[in-house]
């Protein structure tokens, strides 16, 4: 479910593991996981940052996916 989230979303199947295998994102499950990733991408995107910006951003910083944005 994750998993293919973000490959919809441009990451490539390695930054997908590399994101998925981050310390502070394998705590949390699935569903919330899914939520945050939504979240996280959509404010980032409405801020005004580009795609590419916000792959580049979660790739260096995979924990960003790990914040709730209230």
């Amino acid at each position: 479910m994750v998993k293919e989230y973000l490959l919809k979303l441009g990451y490539s199947n390695e930054d997908v593991e590399n994101i998925l295998n981050n310390y502070a994102l394998k705590k949390i499950k699935e569903d919330t996981l899914l939520t945050h990733i939504k979240d996280v991408y959509n404010l980032l995107i409405t801020l005004g940052y580009s795609k590419n910006d916000v792959i580049k951003m979660t790739k260096l910083l995979p924990a960003l996916y790990s914040y709730s944005i209230k």
